[in-house]
């Protein structure tokens, strides 16, 4: 992943932004919550969930047609990641506390966390679970201490630095899913008492990519070697395992070799994975199905479905209706599935440092007038809850790719800049270089 090099002015709030928009395919369905979403997922009864700037959570209960506001403190930061396992919910983000549920999300309550960096977090109820932020992991056994795994076990963390995934299964089991830069070796520090000794567990010939929960049991999604022995080294092919405890773990009896085509591991939710462009393969449940939706190019890792829409988030939140389809193939499918980003362990930076969460590039963009490495110079405006709100771009060899930078650099984070204890607009002037090849 691409990281620029950071330099920036504080500006004074209320500066006029206009954003940027492109067209989307007419089969999908733009919608506003009334926020900027930053992620998605399902909760019980068909409804689905959002939550964004202005640590604001909303729910839809007609397939995203309507939204309703549920929780929200303006100029509190950003939530960004939100997650139900039944009747209980959790959101996380910069906002120095974690908002939860236990109601439906009926209802919301905030508890305070020490930490305004936080990229994911995992709860198995009020009082147990893991954060990850840009520095550490850390887990709590009461809802009030926090104690940060990356420091007692730095040798692992050292080895694996890449941090894919942090599970909660329950008060007592939890698991944080460790990587050297993917996709390649990982394994997972696990433990069974709450947090008081962790072991790390890998399993051997594989490449995991997912950790997740479902159905009351760690699923972890990615290939495996298998006739190693043989002339040629073997092959690698689909894997999904699942486990009570991190430590056995059983390969599902699910038909996965869809993922053949594109690869499932890290293009998982809770709710199943991504098998192409227009497929989730929902593996986690006692039967698999396979749903069908149109293709889109700027679909993402973030996608929440229901028995009739796929929705994920993007540059806006999008909507398009989908079907289960039990003759669906991949192999028929165009498009090429999205990728989750990944970054290692940060140290913090100095006070008043411009820090950044989520500032990667696409490996390769696709130009039909471009080849090559390019140096680009950026000119950021960071809102006040850690945003762009707008970039101009130097030194791209054609609008077409400017354009494809400028929505991935719009998707950045940064945690917020406080001021006198206020959050405010930034100005950032930065670098980045990027790999661009011309289409067969």
């Amino acid at each position: 992943m691409n990281r620029p090099t950071l330099t920036a002015i504080i500006l004074a709030a209320g500066l006029c932004i206009v954003p940027f928009a492109f067209a989307n395919d007419s089969a999908w369905r733009t919608y506003d919550p009334g926020f900027k979403v930053l992620d998605i997922t399902d909760g019980a009864g068909g409804t689905l969930w959002v939550c964004g700037s202005g640590a604001s959570i909303a729910v839809s209960r007609d397939d995203g047609a309507h939204w309703e506001i549920r929780d929200q403190v303006k100029g509190a930061g950003l939530l960004l990641t939100i997650r139900f396992r039944g009747s209980f919910g959790y959101a996380v983000g910069t906002t120095g506390y974690a908002a939860l549920t236990e109601d439906d999300g009926a209802t919301w309550r905030h508890l305070n966390v020490p930490y305004r960096d936080v990229l994911s977090g995992s709860f198995s109820d009020e009082t147990h679970g893991l954060l990850r932020t840009r520095s550490a992991v850390v887990s709590t056994a009461d809802g009030k201490t926090w104690t940060s795994v990356s420091d007692q076990y730095a040798t692992d963390f050292k080895n694996f630095p890449y941090v894919l995934g942090v599970a909660a299964l329950d008060a007592g089991h939890m698991a944080i899913h460790l990587s050297e830069p993917p996709p390649s070796r990982s394994g997972f520090l696990v433990t069974a008492n709450g947090g008081a000794g962790w072991n790390f567990v890998e399993i051997p010939n594989t490449t995991i990519t997912s950790l997740l929960i479902q159905g009351g049991k760690y699923w972890a999604v990615g290939t495996e070697v298998v006739h190693k022995g043989e002339p040629g080294g073997g092959n690698a092919v689909p894997l999904a395992l699942y486990s009570s405890d991190g430590e056995k773990w059983d390969h599902t009896q699910h038909d996965i070799q869809m993922c053949h085509w594109e690869g499932c591991g890290g293009t998982c939710t809770d709710q199943g994975c991504l098998a192409a462009s227009g497929l989730v393969l929902r593996i986690f449940d006692e039967s698999s199905e396979r749903v069908v939706f149109a293709p889109n190019p700027e679909l993402t890792v973030k996608w929440a479905v229901t028995r009739t829409v796929m929705c994920f988030v993007g540059a806006q939140l999008e909507c398009a209706d989908s079907r289960v389809d039990p003759s669906a193939d991949a192999g028929n499918m165009e498009g090429t599935t999205p990728t989750a980003g990944a970054q290692p362990l940060v140290k913090p930076g100095p006070p008043g440092a411009i820090e950044c969460i989520v500032c990667g590039l696409k490996p390769v963009y696709v130009d039909t007038k471009a080849n090559g490495v390019f140096h680009l110079k950026l000119s950021l405006l960071i809102d006040a809850d850690g945003l762009i709100e707008s970039v101009e771009i130097q030194g791209a060899p054609s609008k077409t790719l400017e354009d494809d930078i400028r929505r991935s650099v719009l998707g950045w984070v940064f945690v917020p800049v406080l001021q006198a204890g206020v959050p405010v607009n930034v100005k950032l002037s930065t670098t980045a270089s990027v790999m661009a090849v011309r289409p067969r």
